[in-house]
């Protein structure tokens, strides 16, 4: 099933009826895990379409043909250049699919007679969406729409899907289409081997190029919600990319060094040293210590992995009688909003909201 070799694979999927609007409710496709993936499709096990989430979180952006036709698919592709990612849309249009490399989503048709906004296509002469960071897109073989989105060419899903960091990237845009904080940073000896080059990556060079590369997909993987077997995959997706792979006992023992460093929020490659935040206890003791106690008894009950509530109906079961509705609630507010956790799943009637561990959490009291 096409649903679950996109979660396999490290890519959250969302359910869609024939409409391509989502079954679920309660999520942001920004922070759509594999765990709550999985959850989706086991209640609707049968579901003919789905979405995937545009940017980050698949690695894959689109572009997406407006009319229908080969000219404008030609002169698109001649714009942006060729991707072996092609898709027949419901209503025999095209999507053409490529490496998200950071860019924002621009949907919106300019004025006519006027400057586009911002926010309008990329191209003002052509009639093409850009589906980047922030939504998400139908993926094959989704039946929606009257239609099925159909996968082109002498090319499997699953393998499009598994050598993703290494599709081109679209040419031909301006800077407004990038997002700031997708920018590099780091100067270019920190930061590692592109995927592009793995091919290219002498025997001597790759036991280095690949230990890093593994650091990188278990931070991503972590990030989408995934576990160390939807890391093993991509590790031995990515192996293959070399023109002389390493052993599998090697690729095993990479991935087992970096993911519980990645659980623990110590995997920090790429993104250089974080100082560790100290006397947190103390600090919060003193300014508040509402928040101090429910963080100390949050972490005695929960690992860096975990997913909790945090209800009303703990008090008295869980929390002493200093402890009131009030209060749990405006201290769980100040913990959102400092980022001590994050809710990924919402409330609905009879079924209470999740959490989990946010940044701030992840980089001092698991530090």
């Amino acid at each position: 099933m096409a649903a679950e070799t996109h979660i396999r694979l490290g890519i959250p999927i969302i359910p869609l009826g024939q409409d391509k609007k989502p079954l679920i409710g309660g999520f942001k496709v920004g922070n759509l895990s594999l765990r709550q993936s999985r959850a989706y499709l086991a209640r609707f096990p049968d579901v003919a379409g789905f979405g995937v989430p545009d940017g980050r979180l698949s690695g894959l952006v689109r572009l997406d043909i407006d009319v229908p036709g080969d000219d404008i698919v030609a002169k698109v592709i001649q714009r942006a250049g060729d991707t072996p990612f092609k898709v027949r849309t419901a209503s025999d249009k095209m999507h053409l699919v490529y490496r998200y490399n950071g860019e924002r989503r621009l949907t919106a048709r300019p004025n006519a007679g006027k400057k586009p906004p911002n926010n309008a296509q990329p191209w003002d002469d052509l009639c093409v969406d850009l589906c980047g960071q922030g939504g998400y897109s139908v993926s094959p073989p989704s039946q929606c729409n009257g239609g099925t989105y159909k996968l082109l060419g002498d090319v499997s899903l699953e393998d499009l899907l598994a050598k993703r960091h290494i599709l081109p990237t679209i040419q031909g845009l301006d800077a407004r289409v990038y997002l700031p904080e997708a920018q590099p940073t780091l100067p270019d000896a920190d930061r590692g081997q592109n995927a592009q080059d793995l091919r290219d990556v002498r025997p001597g060079n790759r036991d280095a190029v690949f230990y890093r590369q593994v650091a990188r997909i278990c931070q991503r993987i972590h990030r989408a919600g995934g576990t160390k077997d939807d890391a093993m995959t991509a590790a031995n997706a990515c192996n293959k990319e070399f023109q002389v792979p390493l052993e599998a006992i090697e690729v095993e023992a990479k991935v087992n060094y970096w993911w519980p460093l990645t659980l623990n929020g110590r995997n920090r490659f790429g993104v250089g040293r974080q100082p560790r935040v100290r006397g947190w206890q103390q600090e919060l003791a003193s300014n508040d210590p509402a928040l101090f106690s429910l963080l100390i008894w949050l972490k005695e009950e929960n690992g860096p992995e975990s997913e909790f509530w945090i209800a009303n109906g703990m008090i008295g079961t869980h929390l002493n009688g200093w402890w009131s509705n009030d209060r749990l609630r405006d201290t769980r507010q100040r913990a959102i909003a400092g980022r001590w956790i994050e809710m990924i799943v919402k409330p609905i009637r009879g079924q209470h909201a999740v959490y989990r561990w946010g940044p701030t959490a992840m980089t001092t009291i698991f530090a």
